[in-house]
Formats: structure tokens, sequence, C-alpha cells
């Protein structure tokens, strides 16, 4: 470009006089063409500097929303962090062997004490899944896994559902009670994932809740235990239990 020397205009190449103001032009005053003449010539206004500032404002709460987003659907999908205690056959044989004791002290009303380890039911639990996967084959949301923790006076139940290739996490905290004679487990917290649940919302703890109570179905000779259950005992990684006589 050739730039005027009296008004600094942009003139073309090849120009003689200045198309602006006439002033015979210096062909040695060639450079490019300035940021202020683009912009007048095509027609486009720099912005003001106070909508640059607003506009930037608004892309970063964009920003800030969608990892806030992605930060929560991360963490509803997370395991919660419960220590889960590894078992194998030896721990459902032995879950078996104090089933029976228990069903045949209750079938003949009689006050029998014992523990039961976190493995053992875990061991239990994992073929109760096992049953709830083949029921369940057919529906697009399936049961991928069920365990629990057991800490002083509190019992983690986790379960984890999936659907596709996502995967749920509720987690319910229990604690054994008596109600009108009888044993009962009463929720005190729930998270999904490991975000807690707050009592008033709209997944409230009687619904997941629900949703852990359903793994109980097939659960038929641990309730009729649990029926004549006289106390229950929440220890780290144990569970006692005492059985009780029929009031007549």
């Amino acid at each position: 470009m050739l730039v005027c020397p009296k008004c600094q205009y942009d003139n073309e190449l090849g120009r003689i006089f200045c198309a602006k103001c006439g002033e015979k032009l210096d062909l040695n005053r060639v450079g490019p063409q300035s940021g202020v003449v683009k912009r007048a010539r095509s027609g486009k206004k720099q912005m003001p500097f106070g909508k640059i500032v607003a506009s930037g404002m608004t892309k970063f709460i964009e920003v800030i929303m969608l990892a806030a987003v992605a930060a929560f659907l991360t963490l509803i999908m997370m395991p919660p962090q419960v220590f889960r205690k590894g078992f194998d056959d030896r721990h459902f044989e032995s879950y078996q062997n104090k089933q029976t004791q228990l069903i045949e002290a209750v079938s003949v009303d009689q006050v029998v004490s014992m523990n039961l380890d976190e493995e053992e039911l875990n061991s239990m639990l994992s073929q109760v899944v096992k049953q709830a996967q083949k029921a369940m084959a057919d529906q697009p949301i399936g049961l991928d896994s069920a365990y629990v923790s057991i800490r002083d006076g509190v019992a983690v139940v986790v379960i984890q559902m999936k659907w596709k290739y996502f995967r749920l996490v509720f987690s319910l905290e229990v604690k054994p009670a008596l109600v009108e004679n009888r044993m009962t487990f009463v929720p005190v917290g729930a998270r999904v994932g490991r975000v807690r649940v707050p009592p008033e919302s709209a997944l409230s703890l009687e619904r997941i809740q629900k949703i852990a109570k359903g793994l109980l179905n097939g659960l038929e000779t641990e309730k009729q235990i649990l029926a004549k259950t006289e106390s229950l005992v929440f220890k780290p990684g144990q569970v006692s239990l005492k059985t009780r006589k029929t009031d007549f």
C-alpha cells in the first residue's frame, strides 16, 4: 500500500496522487495496510471493551458450568469409598452351615448366639446377584454387583446397577432396630456414587431403601431368621446375632 504523507490514507499500488486528499504520493512509502483502514473498508466495527469483557465472562461461566456437570456425573458413577473384603467358596460354605444352624434353632424356638463375618455375608450376596442377573437378563437395566461393609453400629449396603456402558452406584447406611418385636433396618444415610443424598430430595432414603430391599426378594430363609432375632449388633467386619423364643 502507498501511505499518503499528508492524510496517512492507504492508497492502492499504482496510484500517483492520494485518492482522499489529492496529495502526490511518495512511491518510497510502501507499507502494509493498517488495521484501522482494514476495518473501515470491510465495514466491521470494533467491539466496545465492555462487551468484550462481558462476552469473555459468559464463555468462562459456560466452561465452569460444563466442568461442574461433568464432575457431578463422574461422582455419581464412582463407587463409594467403602472397603470391600475379598471372599471365596469357603466363606459361602461357612455361611451355609451357620444359616442351617440358625434356621434349625428358630424352628424349635431355641436361643442361639452367632457371629457372621462380612466375607460370609458378601459370599451370600454374590449368589443373590447371580440369581437376579439371570432373572433380569432381558431388562435394559441390570444388577451388576451388591456387597455390604460392616462398621461399628452401621452397615453400608452398596448396589451397583448397569445400563449398557454406564454404571450407577447406590449405597445405603442402615442401623438395626427392634420395631414391634421384629428386627428391622433403619436407614440413616444414602449416597448416589459419592454424592450424599439429602433426606428432603426427590431421591430420598426411602427410595434407595426400596432398591436395597429388592435384594431380599429371594432371601426367604434370612427373613425367617430375622423374624425371630432378638438382637443384632454391627461390629467392624462382623454381625453378632441372637435369636429369641416366641412369646406366648
